[in-house]
């Protein structure tokens, strides 16, 4: 009894193989043209790596292999409005709005000063490339103009297929890319001036009578807690990476001109009691100028993107 039974569930497997493998590779390639128009694009995290869009999606073919079974790749989630398909005699007609989040690997290397490449990937996996391929329609392929981001400058807008391979299966990719830089505006705002009013309360501690240690040391300490309170304050926006970033290097400037700073101090509080008088005054004349200048040159040179410490990777 049982080893007919067997035999019945083989035949059946291999029957089911048959047929999938006779959809899936039969008949001429279906070439679907399709097209992406953005219509928005907002609450880009980098921390999260994600990213939401809204956007329209038409897409045309003819063939017997059915395009309405994509799928986007890279959404975390996403809903389908207005959903409509047609058949004009032997073309059929697909048209939808899709909204949703998207995850995508930002590079946060050049953070604040950075740009990201935000992309939306579109395929169908019931089909193999053999079967179904994508052509971009660039009359239906775009963006919306006046696409407006608080902290990002919405920029170019690229669609174009890929190959995508999932083991020895080929598949065919929409590949939808938009590429936005955050604006300097919020940049300075957030991180630069606070970090420079900082600074700017550390250095007064050149200017101060040396024979002070005491006051001299205690703004010191207090300029440097503040800088690494706001330097947690701006890591918690960023995602865990094994790179230092441009705000890690311009803190690890700052922390060092710190302490050359307080180093200074004590060096010249030694030398009032040697009673060193004109080495002391030499020393306070060079420092007053060249802290300052060498601060201001590195966050120049910095965000030219000289990769001044080269060490910190």
């Amino acid at each position: 009894m049982l080893k007919p039974l067997l035999l019945i569930l083989s035949c059946t497997i291999i029957v089911n193989q048959t047929i999938l493998s006779k959809q899936i590779t039969d008949s001429k390639t279906t070439l679907v043209q399709a097209g992406v128009y953005l219509n928005h694009i907002d609450k880009i995290d980098v921390k999260a790596q994600t990213f939401y869009a809204e956007f329209y999606l038409n897409m045309k073919w003819k063939g017997n292999h059915s395009a309405n079974n994509f799928e986007f790749m890279n959404a975390n989630n996403y809903e389908t409005f207005f959903l409509q398909e047609w058949t004009d005699k032997d073309t059929n007609w697909l048209a939808c709005k899709i909204r949703g989040t998207f995850r995508c690997k930002m590079d946060v290397s050049n953070f604040p000063l950075d740009d990201q490449k935000l992309i939306i990937q579109l395929g169908d996996f019931v089909w193999i490339e053999d079967s179904l391929t994508y052509v971009v329609n660039p009359i239906v392929t775009g963006r919306y103009k006046e696409i407006y981001s608080a902290e990002w400058d919405i920029a170019d807008f690229d669609a174009k297929v890929i190959q995508f391979k999932e083991m020895d299966d080929k598949y065919s990719v929409l590949e939808c890319s938009v590429n936005v830089e955050r604006r300097t505006t919020s940049f300075l705002i957030k991180i630069l001036i606070p970090i420079l009013i900082v600074m700017g309360v550390s250095m007064l501690n050149l200017f101060i009578d040396k024979k002070q240690l005491e006051a001299c040391i205690g703004l010191g300490v207090t300029s440097l807690l503040s800088i690494i309170a706001l330097y947690f304050s701006i890591s918690d926006s960023l995602p865990d990476v094994n790179y230092a970033t441009t705000v890690d290097k311009m803190m690890m400037g700052s922390y060092l001109v710190i302490f050359i700073t307080m180093v200074e101090i004590v060096y010249a509080h030694n030398l009032i009691h040697q009673n060193k008088k004109e080495l002391l005054n030499k020393i306070e004349n060079i420092s007053k100028w060249l802290i300052p200048s060498g601060y201001l040159v590195f966050l120049l040179l910095l965000f030219m993107r000289v990769d001044l410490l080269w060490f910190i990777r």
